[in-house]
């Protein structure tokens, strides 16, 4: 009598074995997985830092079946560390930060849900190794996670809110100076780089000033070697506080669909222009 089961994602074993099972018993189960902003387990390659413990990876285990798993939730640390205090203060679960991770995107992923369904969340780490972190009210402040949430809503609102435009990718290899001449004219200052469709990399104006030369645009040697590996890549379906912290962290962000293949670039100046009507 379980419709969704919510669980968060590290080495992988949790997630794959519980719904391996549960499947087995009711086929039609929703099994959601909570990844941080980060990591990724969900899919993409944007690696960077992010202060939840016990959960998400710089690259797939081998025990992760990442195709068993339904939907994924990218999480912030904001988020799951304010979740993970409610708990404790409101339920009496003393509970680690990742738990609060679990909930956010139990909260996200259950709002389909028909009334009556059944949701079961993963709590799976404590509180006794985070005495001095997020419990401390002034780590928190330090950290900048206490005060006021960030802005809700889907990254899906902040694109619809223009007309549709063309992206324009290169592949990786392109050379350098016909991606210098798509980016002069459409005045743009970014470009996605794929392979086989799917995105790989970024290159901006910064990394083609910083490391290209004349010799290599006259050469045409190709993109790839110029560009970013670690793309701040996003969901349509994720939370904009999520690609708020991602935009403050990496200047764009690139959103992609469940096979990794980009579908639109947001920059800060569309994040302000949301922020700012709504």
């Amino acid at each position: 009598k379980v419709d969704m089961v919510v669980i968060a994602a590290g080495t992988g074993g949790t997630i794959t074995g519980v719904a391996k099972r549960l499947k087995e018993a009711s086929p039609e189960i929703i099994v959601v997985g909570a990844d941080p902003v980060g990591s990724i387990l969900a899919g993409g390659n944007h690696v960077g830092s992010y202060k939840v413990e016990g959960i998400g990876y710089d690259f797939v285990p081998d025990v992760l079946d990442q195709k068993i798993v339904d939907e994924w939730v990218k999480t912030s640390d904001r988020e799951s560390f304010q979740l993970a205090r409610q708990l404790i203060r409101d339920e009496g679960m003393l509970v680690g930060g990742s738990a609060g991770s679990a909930l956010f995107a139990a909260l996200r992923a259950a709002e389909k849900l028909p009334e009556g369904a059944n949701c079961v969340v993963l709590f799976a780490d404590g509180i006794r190794n985070y005495m001095t972190k997020f419990l401390d009210p002034q780590w928190m402040i330090d950290n900048r996670f206490d005060g006021p949430e960030l802005a809700r809503g889907t990254v899906e609102e902040v694109i619809g809110q223009h007309k549709k435009q063309d992206l324009h990718t290169v592949d990786t290899s392109t050379p350098v100076n016909d991606a210098i001449s798509i980016m002069k004219k459409h005045g743009i200052s970014q470009l996605p780089v794929t392979k086989d469709l799917k995105l790989i990399g970024l290159v901006t104006e910064t990394n083609l000033l910083t490391y290209a030369n004349q010799e290599d645009i006259k050469a045409g040697v190709s993109i790839g070697n110029f560009m970013k590996d670690t793309t701040p890549s996003i969901f349509a379906q994720s939370p904009i506080s999520t690609l708020q912290e991602l935009i403050i962290q990496s200047g764009c962000a690139i959103v992609v669909d469940k096979d990794n293949k980009p579908t639109h670039i947001l920059t800060k100046i569309d994040l302000l222009e949301w922020m700012s009507s709504h």
